[in-house]
Parts: C-alpha cells; structure tokens; sequence
C-alpha cells in the first residue's frame, strides 16, 4: 500500500511540474496568409471553436467544484497529491480554451460584430480561469502541507467561482448565436413572403 502511494505521489508530482513548466499562457502566432484562406469560413471555425469553448468551460467548472467542495475535515486528511492531480486536469482546460482563444482573437477582425461579441464576452473569463489556476497552483507548490488553511481554501474558491464565470459567459454567447441565428432566419422568411 505505501508503494501505490509513493507511485501515486511520484506520478502527480510530475503532473504538476509539467503543468508549472507550461503555467503561462502562450502568445498568439500568426503566420502570413495563404491563398486559402482567402476562401476559408471564418466565421464558421469561429462558431465551432466557441461551441468548443463552452464543452472546456464545463469541464473546467467540474474540475474547480471538486477543488472547491472539500471542506476543512476533509483537506486535513488529503495530501497535495490529489489537489494537484485536480489541478493539472483544470490547467489541461484552461490551457485548451487558452489555445482556442488565441485564434479567436487571431481572426476576430475578419468575423461579423455579433461574433466579435461573444468573443468579447468570453475572453476575460478565461483569462482569469488561466490566471486563478495558475495562482492556486503555484501556492500548493509553496505550501504543500498546508490545504486547509484559509489561504488555500480562498484560492479554491477563487478557482470555482472564475470557472462559473467562464461557464456561463460561454453559454451567454451560445445563447445569443442561437438568438442571433433565429433572428436572421425570421428576417429572411418574413423578405421572403413579403417578395412573394
């Protein structure tokens, strides 16, 4: 049983350190444009990777509620081990809604403004689920044997609370695409019988 442990301990320690070598968020490269994508459907890849966004932003949710649900009884009886192994799975999603933002913002300029919006409206969010799980990470990596004092429990709750908002920024611009899309269909039906 000590062994498992020991394996165990081995196997999140790595985890978190790898996730500490890539804590920071990487910076949007754009190559020069092509002859292609003069043709692509911007606002499609857009539409698909903010629909991406918000499958990212409910795993990252989960990951943050399981960091936050411990009470204080519990911390005392958890070792490091398993907030770091929750914490690699949210920096996983957070750095994969990273990634998915960086080309948004790289193609922002080309979208419709109702897509620049939704865009507009995410981004914040998920730069502070980046930021906050980056910070609660580098606290447990300075205070490993301290989880259950005050400090740590305001970084998990700071976690969860920057995952909701991200959560539901992401399902506010779902909600208003939907809106949008269902507008303009009402539109074009309504020119459509009035040219009949």
């Amino acid at each position: 049983m000590r062994f498992v442990s020991s394996v165990i301990g081995c196997i999140c320690t790595a985890f978190l350190s790898a996730s500490f070598l890539a804590a920071s968020t990487p910076l949007c490269q754009c190559g020069p444009p092509t002859a292609e994508s003069y043709k692509w459907n911007f606002s499609n890849e857009a539409a698909d990777l903010l629909s991406q966004v918000n499958v990212d932003s409910y795993y990252a949710e989960r990951a943050a509620a399981r960091l936050e649900s411990y009470d204080r009884a519990e911390r005392e009886l958890i070792d490091w081990h398993a907030d770091a192994a929750v914490l690699s799975r949210e920096r996983y999603w957070a750095n994969d809604m990273d990634r998915k933002l960086c080309r948004l913002e790289t193609i922002k300029r080309v979208l419709p403004a109702a897509q620049r919006a939704e865009i507009n409206e995410v981004a914040p969010a998920i730069l502070e689920v980046t930021n906050t799980t980056q910070a609660t990470m580098q606290y447990l990596r300075a205070n490993p044997n301290q989880l259950f004092i005050a400090a740590y429990e305001n970084y998990a709750d700071a976690l969860y609370s920057e995952a909701r908002r991200a959560k539901a920024a992401s399902a506010n611009a779902m909600e208003y695409r939907e809106a949008n899309y269902r507008y303009n269909a009402q539109t074009a039906y309504r020119n459509l019988k009035t040219s009949s």
